[in-house]
């Protein structure tokens, strides 16, 4: 049961929405052993005993992210937690063919661009090895550091993190041997990393940005 009336707002791709972990997934069902074994932020949900709600999308890129806190702002109140995560920077929008909705694309993603000429996907992926320069990231980088600022501005208790700086923590294709083929955290991976956030914000450096 909450007893806190203030929310823990997450934003993020499939590392916030808690891929390869959640109900019905194969992983789910043959390691999960206990209760406790849950993803990262509802293990901070619970330990702070706040209503978390979660609006990690799986794939998505940095732009997509930016945009859904934009979009969510007004559900923010004082003294809620918002934990935003910053994505790999080469994933970026585009319009799909029909021009009727962005689709976030990616090195190795070559199925998403099935619609696409042979000199349109040459094109696509000379977009994408320029996505990953530093001038792009550093774009990014302004962008988010910008959100927080505004959302701490309104007294909202603010963490941006940065996925390439997790990337070590155990995953699923290691704690299950191979068997499933899957680089998003395992059980293990999320409550390490739901132990870092409560470092953060039980040490006073809810306002740390870390990039």
């Amino acid at each position: 049961m909450k007893i806190n009336e203030n929310k823990i707002f997450v934003f993020g791709d499939s590392y916030t929405k808690g891929h390869g972990c959640l109900e019905n997934e194969e992983f789910y069902n043959k390691y999960k052993r206990d209760e406790n074994d849950k993803i990262w932020c509802n293990i901070i949900s619970e330990n702070l005993m706040m209503e978390l709600i979660n609006f990690g999308v799986g794939l998505y890129s940095n732009d997509k992210i930016i945009d859904s806190v934009i979009e969510k702002y007004n559900l923010i109140k004082k003294n809620d937690i918002v934990l935003i995560q910053k994505t790999f920077s080469h994933r970026i929008d585009i319009p799909n063919i029909n021009n009727d909705k962005l689709i976030t694309i990616a090195p190795g993603m070559i199925d998403y661009y099935a619609d696409y000429s042979k000199n349109d996907i040459e094109k696509l992926n000379y977009i994408l090895f320029l996505s990953d320069s530093e001038l792009y990231k550093k774009r990014q980088d302004l962008r988010f550091e910008f959100l927080v600022n505004i959302l701490i501005d309104k007294g909202v208790n603010c963490i941006l993190w940065n996925i390439m700086n997790y990337l070590n923590l155990e995953r699923i294709i290691e704690c299950s041997n191979g068997e499933i083929v899957d680089h998003h955290w395992s059980f293990n991976g999320h409550r390490e990393m739901a132990n870092n956030i409560l470092n953060l914000i039980k040490n006073n450096t809810l306002y740390e940005v870390d990039m």
